[in-house]
């Protein structure tokens, strides 16, 4: 794939040298997937022209495996699969409207940030072709870019499935390919300063704002806010004010499944 290495969005100050990347955030998915191959190669006793034959018609795909650099996600899904693992491009694809939808961030923008192109995000919702480094660098750019409480968030989400908590679905998400900008390409995209008022997601609601995204009346909000048993609210003199964040994590916290007792 090509494209410009993540760099950090607007208001974030960015690493000193393009491209580079917080190692401790970086994960290594051909690393790992030569280790799965090395494993299932043990652990059968299969041939290794055997197996890039039935896993990829490529009876040469072990020997060239050691010293290639890396391979789409249609590739390692795959093998996971003829190995009998679970596929990387799902929980990716997860991940990726997880983060857009808690942080706000425009597809367009996260395109440009993650790969250098406004496109990138319909790229990972409809093809395989993204590379695994890609994917190890978009991972390391969400984990930078997300802060404690939006990653609290994201992990509640992904661990239910990807689903989006009623909370999340209450706010307007923008639509895909309704703007100019988006549907023009990276210009709009680089020369935005923020996302236009009417899909800009305020960080900070008042108690009505706060009651209506949670489903709840503002009195209901007022009551649960008096006996301690809301959200974290900030305090400006008499007005109170609640963080979007602070909503979604006790949304979240309130979650019950099916069969639960009431």
């Amino acid at each position: 794939m090509s494209g410009a290495d993540p760099t950090t969005p607007c208001g974030v100050r960015p690493d000193p040298v393009p491209g580079r990347i917080e190692t401790g955030f970086v994960t290594d998915l051909m690393a790992d997937m030569r280790g799965k191959v090395a494993s299932y190669l043990a652990r059968t006793g299969m041939p290794e022209e055997d197996f890039g034959k039935l896993a990829l018609g490529r009876p040469d795909f072990v020997e060239r495996l050691g010293v290639q650099r890396s391979m789409t996600l249609n590739t390692a899904d795959r093998l996971l699969r003829f190995m009998g693992e679970a596929p990387i491009g799902p929980a990716f694809r997860r991940e990726v409207e997880a983060f857009l939808d808690v942080t706000g961030l425009r597809p367009a923008r996260f395109g440009i940030d993650t790969a250098g192109v406004p496109d990138f995000v319909d790229i990972i919702r409809t093809r395989g072709t993204v590379r695994l480094r890609r994917v190890d660098l978009v991972r390391a750019h969400m984990r930078r870019i997300a802060d404690s409480s939006q990653r609290t968030v994201i992990a509640g989400m992904l661990q239910d499935g990807g689903q989006s908590s009623s909370v999340v679905a209450a706010r307007p998400v923008p639509q895909r390919g309704s703007e100019s900008g988006e549907a023009s390409g990276a210009s709009a995209a680089d020369t935005d300063t923020g996302v236009p008022p009417r899909d800009r997601r305020r960080e900070f609601l008042d108690t009505g704002e706060a009651a209506a995204l949670l489903g709840i009346s503002g009195w209901t909000l007022s009551k649960y806010r008096r006996g301690g048993a809301g959200p974290a609210y900030h305090r400006y003199g008499r007005k109170i004010v609640y963080a979007y964040t602070d909503l979604l994590s006790w949304a979240l916290a309130k979650r019950q499944t099916t069969g639960e007792s009431d």
